[in-house]
């Protein structure tokens, strides 16, 4: 794949100019509702505003988006393709409606994914010039009027009347224009499923943080074969983990090298992505790397925390608070999730199948709480995987998904909550998520 320019033109378009286009687009009403068309483009977006020079292929769009195998074979799966096209038309029809005096315009060049952003070639034409009254031949009005004060009256009435209903009109206008600016900057409120669901975050008065997982935390309980508490976590311990003695050599010196590493998910960074995309742009939340959040904040704060607790062990703070709760067994390498007060037709527990090469089935939890202090908000995603992870993600900022959870509790406000979601996929499909159960927490 070729490379592509981010801006063209003799001057540089500035980062944050073209950051703010591509969270107009986001938000617009062609990609609000296309969770998946909307993580592409952040996604490409993202990897090309960190490197210019950078060179997208699709294999790497089909894992980080698609959730596809690191090296999955593109002739057999056309996923990113037939996406790409998808995206390529939505953008066009963007700049050619809802952002028609857009000055800065995006586009996916054919043969590649590199997103390219230039100024318009030309705008909308300019306004017929006002000819200037002072210069214009002065009629003498019409002897009628001349000679009736009354009929001069009742003109002077309509002119007047004429001029109130213009401004009515540019009112109405400028309200339109002020309500539908709103709208872009935050898509949120636009939607009634959404609002009545994010709107316990962004309307709370409260910061909001937003926790990614700790993926090298995980891989080090992976190399000790057991789980690590969360007080390990807070107090540095892990730190220590290096020097146990059960371990040998070899093994320490890996612990060393992971422990040392701040890694995260694709998958989280996506669903943080998407939650961005709701708000607009930053400020409406913080974004916290789960090894260097605090207590305190988490006291204070609205909470959103991403990935299980094996990753993420802040989540272990509302462990014993969940029915439903995703337990990782370090040495056998298995999520399962445990059902812990199953009602009738429901499992104790959900385990990921392992002899079915040709699909890829797994769970994922979404808890609603409020938060230690009682004066704030928790909200947990998580799942046995990275893909179910970003379903759980596509489950709360997709408008059709969140509509129809919400038709299940009384209108107007969404109560704390916990759903169990299936995610499966077979070769060359979507992903698709089901509510398996949910519960009304207190």
């Amino acid at each position: 794949m070729a490379t592509g320019a981010l801006e063209t033109g003799e001057t540089p378009i500035p980062l944050e100019e073209r950051q703010a286009l591509v969270d107009r687009i986001a938000g617009s009403v062609e990609l609000r509702r296309a969770a998946r068309l909307r993580a592409f483009l952040l996604y490409v977006w993202g990897r090309v505003a960190a490197d210019p020079g950078v060179v997208i292929h699709e294999t790497e769009i089909g894992s980080a988006v698609f959730g596809r195998p690191e090296f999955y074979d593109t002739a057999a799966d056309n996923i990113v393709r037939v996406n790409a096209t998808e995206l390529r038309k939505r953008l066009e029809k963007y700049f050619a409606e809802e952002g028609a005096n857009e000055q800065l315009v995006m586009e996916i060049q054919r043969g590649g994914y590199v997103p390219v952003i230039r100024r318009r070639m030309s705008g909308p034409a300019p306004a017929e010039p006002v000819p200037d009254a002072t210069h214009l031949p002065l009629e003498s009005p019409p002897p009628a009027l001349r000679e009736s004060p009354a009929a001069i009256s009742i003109a002077s009435l309509r002119w007047w009347q004429a001029a109130c209903a213009l401004l009515a009109v540019c009112c109405a206008g400028l309200f339109w224009w002020v309500h539908t600016l709103g709208n872009q900057l935050e898509p949120w409120k636009a939607d009634p499923a959404l609002r009545t669901f994010w709107s316990q975050f962004f309307d709370s008065g409260i910061e909001t943080d937003v926790v990614p997982a700790d993926t090298s935390f995980g891989v080090a309980e992976d190399i000790m074969q057991r789980s690590a508490p969360l007080a390990d976590y807070l107090n540095y311990n892990y730190k220590r983990f290096e020097d146990s003695p059960e371990l040998p050599e070899a093994r320490r010196q890996d612990l060393a090298q992971v422990l040392n590493r701040n890694n995260g998910s694709d998958a989280d960074f996506r669903v943080s992505q998407q939650i961005l995309a709701l708000t607009g742009g930053p400020g409406r939340f913080n974004l916290k790397f789960a090894r260097e959040y605090t207590a305190d904040s988490a006291k204070h704060h609205n909470i959103v925390l991403i990935g299980s607790r094996e990753s993420n062990p802040w989540v272990g703070l509302f462990s014993d608070r969940l029915n439903f709760d995703i337990d990782y067994d370090p040495v056998q390498h298995m999520p399962t999730v445990s059902n812990r007060s199953p009602q009738p037709g429901e499992a104790k527990s959900y385990g990921v199948p392992q002899n079915r090469p040709d699909s890829s089935t797994g769970y994922a939890v979404i808890a609603f709480l409020p938060d230690v202090s009682g004066h704030g908000k928790v909200l947990i995603i998580e799942g046995t995987d990275s893909q179910a992870t970003g379903a759980a993600g596509d489950f709360l900022t997709g408008s059709d998904s969140l509509e129809a959870f919400e038709q299940k509790f009384p209108p107007g406000k969404v109560p704390f909550f916990e759903v169990l979601l299936r995610t499966s996929q077979l070769s060359g499909t979507p992903l698709h998520a089901e509510v398996l159960a949910y519960r009304i927490s207190k």
